[in-house]
């Protein structure tokens, strides 16, 4: 018989984006970020640097620990709720993952791609070959700086997360109030004075700066600035 060993049970948050995960695990909670085929995927893009625990419990029997996360999973609807990153019912045993082979049937997909958007989970389990074309498309539609969130969120939640993580209001979507508010603010991220101090050390240096690094913040341009400066 496998002996239990005492487990935690906890709740993760991004603190941007405001994502949730619920799950479990022996190791320590201060230096773990969760698990979870969503919930990692999301770290990736927005940062692990920025995930709290929001609570966690020490549980010691199966049947404890087993009752509690089936009752907190069915009564929070993690897996319903876009508020939450899991996959499937947190049960306190096998862990929060999915197996990735199931998750490829085209009526998961659908379902992932009705509840994430087309760059959500359903994207990532997809072939490579696949990720990059749409990767393509997404940004000849939106461009590279695009929204952190899918077009459900609303304008002013895109602009002030991507704000948050990139120094720039670039809301991806086809609302013209969005393209103006971004164009807007474009616009003022590219007249600033260190960008033109910047574009000509660029020039003298004979070095490439990158793609849109004009949208960067000040303390990145004025790194950047110290460093062609020391060469």
């Amino acid at each position: 018989m496998k002996i239990f060993k005492p487990t935690h049970l906890y709740i993760k948050q991004h603190s941007i984006t405001g994502l949730k995960y619920f799950g479990k695990t022996t190791q320590d909670l201060s230096k773990y970020h969760g698990s979870g085929t969503r919930w990692n995927n999301h770290l990736k893009v927005h940062g692990y640097e920025h995930v709290v625990t929001l609570w966690s419990q020490l549980f010691t029997t199966v049947d404890e620990i087993k009752e509690f996360a089936l009752n907190f999973s069915e009564e929070n609807q993690i897996v319903e709720s876009k508020e939450w990153a899991n996959l499937k019912p947190e049960n306190g045993l096998d862990g929060g993952g999915v197996d990735a082979s199931q998750m490829r049937t085209p009526e998961v997909l659908a379902k992932n791609i009705e509840r994430f958007g087309p760059r959500g989970t359903a994207e990532l389990l997809l072939s490579p070959e696949s990720r990059a074309k749409a990767q393509e498309t997404y940004i000849r539609n939106h461009g590279s700086l695009g929204a952190c969130f899918s077009t459900t969120e609303s304008i002013e939640k895109r602009n002030a997360t991507n704000l948050k993580l990139h120094g720039n209001r670039c809301a991806a979507n086809k609302d013209p109030r969005s393209r103006l508010k971004s164009q807007e603010t474009q616009r003022k991220l590219r007249t600033r004075p260190i960008v033109d101090t910047l574009r000509e050390l660029g020039k003298i240096k004979e070095t490439q700066l990158g793609r849109c690094w004009f949208l960067k913040p000040d303390n990145w341009i004025n790194s950047k600035i110290k460093e062609l400066e020391s060469i």
